[in-house]
């Protein structure tokens, strides 16, 4: 399957917004109601947020959700759709 979101960049996005905001994994997982794993998860870049959460992180650290995410692939996936309805 492949993954439009780049996991990686987008959990070091997360990692830096912590950093930056002085807030640690437990207080993050405090606010967004999950465990601290998962927030390592995040970090780490094993797994994403869901939707609600990447909104609750972009509230907390007042940064856009475009922002926090790194994706890949998009602009191809677009071009061959345009292509599709020539």
């Amino acid at each position: 399957m492949s993954h439009f979101i780049d996991y990686k960049a987008t959990g070091e996005n997360i990692s830096k917004l912590m950093e930056k905001y002085h807030v640690t994994p437990t207080e993050l997982a405090e606010m967004l109601d999950i465990s601290t794993q998962a927030v390592y998860y995040y970090k780490r870049g094993k797994k994403i947020p869901n939707l609600s959460h990447f909104y609750a992180i972009s509230c907390i650290f007042q940064t856009p959700m475009e922002e926090i995410v790194v994706t890949k692939g998009i602009p191809q996936f677009l071009e061959k759709q345009a292509h599709l309805s020539e």
